[in-house]
């Protein structure tokens, strides 16, 4: 477990990060929102998680593609297996019973 290099609020992500740690894991975040924009560009996406206490980001090596997602609970951390019960922020519901959250995408 190591902290994100986050510097004013912003994180430069690049491959050579992604290949040393493949996911960055943000529990109980203060800030609800994940904007990603090129540095040399004006459009951005934006992911609104204002009802979902993580959020991961992550990316394959090489991939055209960076992942943001909002996780109610955390995976287990490398080499830890726990049950699915026994799991950080797991939702636990009754018998028929409902969870709903959501979150927004905003293109710009």
């Amino acid at each position: 477990i190591e902290d994100a290099p986050i510097t004013d609020g912003v994180m430069d992500l690049y491959d050579d990060e992604f290949r040393r740690l493949d996911t960055y894991i943000f529990r109980d975040t203060e800030s609800k929102r994940v904007t990603l924009k090129k540095k040399d560009s004006e459009k951005s996406i934006t992911v609104d998680f204002s009802e979902t206490p993580n959020v991961l980001i992550w990316k394959e090596p090489d991939a055209p593609f960076i992942c943001i997602e909002p996780w109610c609970g955390v995976p287990d951390h490398d080499g830890e297996v726990r049950e699915l019960s026994d799991k950080d922020g797991i939702i636990k519901l009754e018998k028929n019973g409902v969870f709903k959250n959501t979150h927004t995408i905003i293109i710009d």
